[in-house]
């Protein structure tokens, strides 16, 4: 029977222990007892048998009338809290069978998070030292260079090396700091300032941190009235390695172009 009275009644949650229709209309303690024969009784309920554990109660197994309606015996009534009991096992275990699968999930998805955390390390680490290897060989390149041939090198050529190493530290110290933002996103300590930018000057600041040479290949066809709403630390590292990718990864005699459109806002 699907009804909400029928399945979970306030009155269910005083029973402590087996109870007896027959025997609470009859003999019943106290007015609460008369009311819950009554509503037993009205359900055609013969008895009502706590299921639970000797930590928390699960539920009520209830039993409709006995075939030709005659009274539980003892040996029903025995019959019926060994059901009771075992019901009240099964369900433990099963209860704690899918809490034990959900923490097993849990715990793989925790590893499965810290086996891409050393992952994402070991990639970032190996890119690191891949690309912190060039300014590192230009830097003690020149400085080399220097030491060696001091006396016979004219200031136009000193100034040049130390113009070279000053170019290298400089990427040295964008590759740095584009380190430390990864390993900050991957600890998720990544705070955001969104202010309305302007794109093109985005652009030209992105620019500006290259050297002359690399900067005049750029071709800026954004607009003056272009403007995004984000954070500018991060998406200005975002355009800076974009455009640095096209220049190194393009012919050295093709113009960079940078461009956008305006969709859906």
């Amino acid at each position: 029977r699907v009804d909400e009275e029928y399945i979970t009644p306030d009155w269910f949650y005083r029973i402590e222990a087996t109870t007896i229709t027959e025997e609470v209309q009859r003999w019943p303690k106290d007015t609460w007892e008369r009311g819950l024969g009554e509503h037993l009784g009205a359900r055609e309920i013969s008895a009502c048998i706590p299921i639970s554990t000797s930590i928390k109660l699960m539920g009520f197994f209830l039993c409709g009338l006995k075939t030709g309606r005659r009274a539980l015996s003892v040996t029903d009534i025995k019959c019926l809290e060994d059901t009771g009991e075992h019901l009240a096992l099964y369900i433990d275990n099963y209860t704690l069978s899918s809490e034990l699968n959900v923490r097993i999930k849990e715990l793989e998805k925790v590893y499965e998070d810290l086996r891409t955390a050393d992952e994402f390390k070991a990639e970032i680490i190996q890119v690191m030292a891949h690309e912190l290897r060039t300014p590192v060989t230009i830097i003690s390149g020149f400085a080399q260079v220097l030491v060696d041939n001091w006396d016979r090198l004219t200031e136009e050529d000193k100034l040049a090396s130390f113009r070279s190493m000053n170019k290298a530290c400089l990427r040295f110290s964008n590759l740095s700091g584009q380190f430390t933002i990864l390993t900050d996103y991957q600890r998720g300590e990544v705070e955001t300032r969104f202010i309305l930018i302007n794109i093109m000057q985005l652009v030209e600041d992105a620019c500006n941190a290259l050297d002359p040479e690399s900067s005049k290949r750029v071709d800026n066809r954004l607009g003056s009235d272009d403007f995004i709403f984000s954070d500018y630390e991060y998406l200005s590292n975002i355009m800076k390695n974009i455009i640095s990718n096209a220049l190194r990864f393009s012919p050295r005699e093709d113009p960079v172009i940078v461009y956008g459109q305006e969709e859906d806002e």
